[in-house]
């Protein structure tokens, strides 16, 4: 359970409505934070990725880009309002604590997640608005939350349907904003092979591609229109890349003893009979694979 949530003011209500998930503690100050073009984010060099995080929600509120500036860089430059991000030293894992009021604000994380989760609550906090706000206001107050689960998971089905990989780093954004840690893809199925493979090139080269695809409404019909397409190496590095900074672990999921029609596709000798990919939605009881035993 959530422990007991401090709210000062009877509009503590209302602004942890527009927080997802609700922290635990919000204790609202004095003033409001004015967020405008002079509002720039300050942090060590290391922590550049979750800083571009911060100012391109800023950017997207305001209209303004944002600048981000190092803490050697702030010895000669003077912000008025700056929002600081650091690493602390708490007890819990993914805590973080952010400090608003009207000379700026803090966000601090125990580690890089829960600092990325103290971005993302600092992003909802922003005000919505159909067009850019010049000048965006943030009620002052102090807020502190950590995980219940230490897992948070999002699964995706890829095998059927190939995501292109912008897309799955908008989805990976995402799952950020709202604190799930956790993108498991399943790379494989009866409708197809999703990844390249270097030891067994025929996965993507035989198991990535059907004859047709099965129009909406139609489980067994067919578009006849060729399906294919797998993610490349650099690709899934780049999906890996994009998830790291924004505090989102990528784990690939196979499955070997039921929807294995690619596999077999791919390498017949591993199943009873030879098979093609599947190019329908009927259930399917193939899938166990041959083995020296």
């Amino acid at each position: 359970m959530r422990f007991f949530i401090v709210f000062s003011t009877l509009i503590a209500p209302l602004l942890s409505a527009t927080l997802v998930p609700m922290p635990r503690e919000i204790d609202l100050g004095e003033g409001k934070l004015v967020v405008d073009v002079q509002t720039a984010v300050i942090a060590p060099d290391d922590l550049a990725p979750q800083a571009e995080v911060l100012t391109a929600a800023l950017q997207k509120t305001t209209g303004y880009v944002h600048r981000f500036r190092t803490i050697k860089q702030v010895a000669r430059f003077r912000y008025k309002r700056a929002i600081k991000l650091s690493l602390g030293k708490f007890e819990k894992p993914e805590f973080y604590r952010i400090e608003i009021t009207p000379e700026g604000a803090t966000i601090q994380g125990s580690d890089l997640a829960g600092l990325m989760h103290g971005i993302q609550t600092m992003a909802q906090l922003l005000p919505i608005n159909d067009k850019p706000l010049p000048r965006a206001l943030i009620p002052a107050q102090i807020i502190q939350d950590w995980p219940e689960n230490p897992r948070r998971i999002f699964h995706l089905d890829v095998n059927a349907h190939l995501f292109p990989t912008d897309n799955l780093k908008s989805l990976i954004d995402w799952l950020s904003f709202h604190k799930l840690n956790e993108l498991h893809l399943q790379l494989n199925g009866d409708h197809g092979w999703r990844m390249e493979s270097l030891r067994f090139p025929k996965l993507h080269e035989t198991g990535s591609i059907r004859t047709s695809t099965p129009p909406f409404g139609d489980p067994t019909g067919s578009d006849s229109t060729e399906y294919a397409g797998y993610y490349s190496r650099e690709k899934i590095k780049e999906l890996i890349a994009h998830a790291n900074s924004r505090a989102i672990t990528v784990v690939p999921t196979f499955t070997f003893t039921t929807g294995a029609t690619s596999l077999i596709a791919s390498y017949p000798e591993l199943g009873d009979s030879p098979l093609k990919v599947a190019n329908t939605w009927e259930d399917r009881k193939i899938g166990i694979l041959q083995t020296d035993s």
